[in-house]
């Protein structure tokens, strides 16, 4: 991919850049296919959708690594124990042990 330096202003003539827009707006619409373009502009659009893709591409694989270690996170925590089942019976002679019978 060359620099941005070494790129220089272009200038098109008259009505070309209309067409670009033009067929920028129906590719982004989905009104017209990759093929039915011309190999030029094809070429055009495909590197500047490479260009716009490289941030979100490193954004979704910092987003995947942070999933990753939360994952990795919660699966190394022990499960919490189930509560032990008491019958109702038991709770209360444990609450009359505790209180000493409510006096």
């Amino acid at each position: 991919m060359p620099r941005t330096s070494d790129i220089r202003e272009v200038s098109l003539p008259d009505g070309v850049d209309q067409y670009l827009e033009q067929v920028g707006d129906q590719l982004l619409a989905g009104r017209t296919e990759l093929w039915r373009i011309p190999p030029g502009v094809l070429s055009l659009w495909t590197y500047a959708q490479t260009v716009a893709r490289q941030p979100l591409l490193e954004q979704i694989a910092r987003l995947n690594a942070e999933c990753d270690r939360l994952y990795v996170e919660v699966a190394r925590r022990t499960p919490p124990t189930a509560p032990e089942h008491v019958p109702f019976a038991e709770l209360q002679r444990r609450r009359t042990e505790m209180y000493g019978g409510g006096r």
